[in-house]
């Protein structure tokens, strides 16, 4: 059990990210070893590491957290059962047998910060790790006695057998002398001591006092050792290297660097150790329990669906067959599809947290391929979209009055049921490339933007601009307002009302039949005469069905 100290800024954590392989910034120069030989694949799920702040999906309860390491850590030739009982020695270990089908919840509405640390700790003895254990700064945010809880844990795991390296920041005496070995450093990542504590932390302190004051009999050894090593007027990096405790330290690394041949790890040396689908089962198992048990989510996603609905059924009502209620029809299908920003912007912040939960811990600790996050986080949401799909088609599919045989309905409700599955991939697929939530949700406006923009009705490709016309050809959107705006139109006679009607005078002694029948012989004409034999006044209407009014939003 070794702790790792020094001042602010001295590179505790860094160091510990650095023996983790956790750490992807700067170049890493030297070797790392493992009883004298190169790190093995199997590394990151062989060891554990311990967050400072204590990362956990808040819809988890322990148990099920530690039995998701167990399972997904621990090597496929270990029984399910073997598993699931280490996961129920651990929690009896830490002690956590009251709370272990709790809820861990989030900080302040939860469990609270020592036992988070606990779950913390246990979700990385659950993948019962054979290398090392690591924790950044255990104590962090701890009262005193939550802390020295803490690190009596640890001890207790260290004489059970397993190795500790710890990132501690002045710890009380009675912490400090539960450590077996110490790394001092200072700014600069520079080692001024590693090496044994003795009883009652003896030895380190007798180093110290051969070149500089003693430590005094009431004084915590932490705040000793800090106060001394930080003095600037002593070159204690230099003194170390000339001391014989590092000269012995150098032996014996290079003692074991000389035996690596005759080292040999037990235990897969896989970078994950059950098989894809197996990871990919429980993970999505877990993806949809979360889903399930935030009922705000699924509420808000069903209350959404349902505003939405009614806002654009109740909005056009019944519409009839004239000119003006045709022109209805499809911007109210263009208006079912503006409804896109809105559920993106619920399925972003849902997406966001899976993926922080995944790259902070388990990508890291090689519990799954980072695949398996993206299919799981894709197939969870597939029921609950095809849900909201279904309530809003209905209330709005009906309610306009769009044609109710088995066939138009249904491919009516097939298109609005992908157009659903479009929004969530969309959504995911922006929060991805984005960091934060709230730079998610920028992006959300200005890409929406786009793609509502060049999906038909607004700008329809005749009429835009040829520089943008390519857009029509890659927008999965066009295509959906194209079939099932020609869904809902075609073959719908068209009558035009009194106000829609044009109005044309007639050539003497020709009716307006004959006057007309040019233009209608072209190929682009649309509509129809009311009155073609009358010879004075005659009346226009601009198209005779549906077919030829979608024909307006379609390219030449």
């Amino acid at each position: 059990m070794t702790a790792l100290m020094g001042l602010s800024g001295a590179g505790k954590t860094t160091l510990l990210d650095t023996l983790a392989q956790r750490i992807n910034i700067g170049v890493l120069l030297g070797g790392l070893y493992l009883d004298g030989c190169p790190l093995p694949q199997s590394m990151g799920r062989r060891t554990g590491f311990v967050h400072q702040n204590d990362i956990h999906l808040d819809s988890s309860t322990v148990r099920e957290a530690l039995q998701l390491s167990a399972r997904l850590r621990r090597p496929e030739s270990i029984s399910l059962e073997e598993k699931m009982t280490h996961v129920e020695v651990i929690i009896k270990l830490l002690e956590m047998e009251d709370i272990a089908d709790a809820v861990i919840g989030v900080p302040g509405a939860g469990l609270n910060l020592e036992r988070r640390k606990r779950v913390s700790i246990g979700v990385e003895l659950a993948a019962r790790p054979d290398i090392l254990l690591f924790l950044d700064e255990p104590t962090s945010g701890l009262d005193g006695n939550s802390a020295l809880s803490i690190v009596q844990l640890m001890r207790k795991l260290s004489n059970a057998g397993q190795t500790i390296l710890c990132t501690i920041h002045q710890p009380s005496s009675q912490m400090i002398e539960l450590f077996d070995s110490l790394l001092l450093l200072i700014p600069g990542g520079k080692t001024t001591y590693f090496g044994p504590l003795g009883p009652r932390c003896k030895k380190i302190i007798d180093y110290f006092a051969r070149h500089t004051r003693p430590c005094r009999d009431t004084e915590n050894p932490a705040d000793y050792l800090l106060e001394v090593s930080s003095s600037t007027e002593t070159d204690w990096f230099q003194i170390w290297k000339e001391s014989p405790e590092f000269l012995a330290t150098q032996e014996q690394l290079q003692d074991i660097l000389q035996e690596k041949e005759d080292t040999s790890l037990s235990g897969s040396d896989k970078a994950y150790a059950v098989p894809y689908l197996e990871q990919l089962r429980v993970v999505t198992r877990r993806a949809f329990i979360n889903y399930w048990r935030d009922s705000d989510y699924v509420l808000g996603k069903v209350q959404l669906n349902i505003w939405m609905g009614l806002m654009n059924g109740l909005t056009f009502l019944q519409l009839s067959n004239d000119l003006a209620d045709s022109r209805g029809r499809m911007f109210s299908i263009f208006v079912s599809v503006i409804t896109g920003p809105v559920l993106s912007l619920q399925i972003e912040p849902r997406f966001i947290i899976l993926r922080d939960q995944f790259l902070a811990r388990e990508n890291e600790s090689r519990v799954y391929h980072w695949s398996v996050f993206t299919i799981s986080a894709l197939l969870v949401e597939i029921p609950f979209t095809l849900l909201g799909g279904l309530i809003y088609w209905l209330l709005w599919h009906y309610m306009v009055g769009y044609y109710y045989t088995s066939d138009r309905a249904g491919y009516a409700f097939l298109m609005y049921e992908l157009y659903s599955l479009f929004v969530a991939s969309l959504a995911q697929l922006t929060a991805a490339l984005f960091p934060t939530v709230l730079a998610a949700q920028t992006a959300t406006g200005f890409v929406w933007l786009v793609v509502n923009t060049f999906n038909g009705p607004l700008s329809p490709p005749p009429l835009t601009p040829r520089g943008w016309r390519w857009f029509y050809s890659i927008s999965p959107l066009f295509y959906y307002i194209e079939g099932i705006g020609t869904n809902a139109m075609h073959a719908l006679d068209i009558t035009c009302e009194g106000s829609e009607i044009q109005i044309f005078k007639a050539p003497l002694s020709e009716t307006c039949a004959s006057f007309a029948a040019e233009f209608f012989n072209m190929s682009n004409s649309t509509g129809y005469l009311i009155n073609p034999d009358a010879t004075d006044q005659c009346e226009y209407c601009s198209y005779a069905d549906g077919d030829q009014y979608v024909s307006a939003f379609c390219p030449p």
